[in-house]
């Protein structure tokens, strides 16, 4: 039974070991269209509009340290909410037990502000992110799936759920250490047992910088 667990453990240790102690730094700049649909019991509100700023990662063999942020603003399309300035950050800490998985946590802030004042969501977000090669060395893809575990929120109705996920490409030129990424998300925030139901859309373009 003993030498059965340490087989276990030397398996599970194994790629974290074999992964490179170096230290790696990413940054991308991006720009995302979003499209927000907040609903509060039957009124409904859209609004569309986009956020600029950036993301980077800093990895030491299996540890990941991702931070982000953007900013911009929405106009509404239809229903009574007010156009709004949107501020996001967040900063996830991660471990990657092998190279296309990576666990990870941590907080994400977002701030809506409007003429009658500023609703703040601080969220504590669990996630799981894949990276997959498509075309070896030059294109891969990704997903993420994540859950709010927990949030604070300025609000009348008190946290239900929460939970969201992406997926894209990530185009990087042969022998460059520049690359290009595209995507896709969607986000569900249920306050009040549903009788208040955020979905948010975004669409993002970005062109990052890796040192290796």
């Amino acid at each position: 039974m003993r030498s059965a667990a340490l087989l276990l453990a030397a398996a599970l240790a194994a790629p974290l070991a074999a992964q490179t102690s170096r230290l790696r730094a990413d940054i991308e700049l991006d720009g995302v269209a979003i499209s927000s649909a907040p609903a509060i019991g039957s009124v409904n509100s859209y609004l569309s509009g986009s956020t600029f700023g950036g993301a980077g990662r800093l990895a030491l063999g299996p540890v990941r340290l991702d931070l982000g942020y953007w900013q911009g603003s929405l106009t509404t399309q239809s229903g009574p909410a007010a156009n709004e300035d949107v501020v996001e950050g967040q900063a996830l800490l991660g471990i990657a037990p092998v190279r296309w998985l990576t666990l990870s946590g941590g907080p994400a802030a977002r701030a809506y502000t409007t003429p009658g004042g500023t609703e703040r969501w601080f969220t504590w977000r669990v996630q799981a992110r894949v990276d997959e090669p498509l075309v070896e060395g030059v294109v891969s893809g990704y997903g993420e799936m994540w859950i709010v575990a927990a949030t604070s929120v300025n609000v009348v109705q008190p946290f239900s759920s929460g939970r969201g996920g992406t997926f894209g490409l990530r185009v990087t030129p042969p022998r460059w250490p520049i690359w290009l990424t595209m995507g896709y998300g969607i986000e569900q925030i249920k306050l009040g047992d549903g009788s208040r139901l955020d979905t948010v859309n975004r669409v993002s373009f970005g062109v990052g910088y890796s040192r290796r």
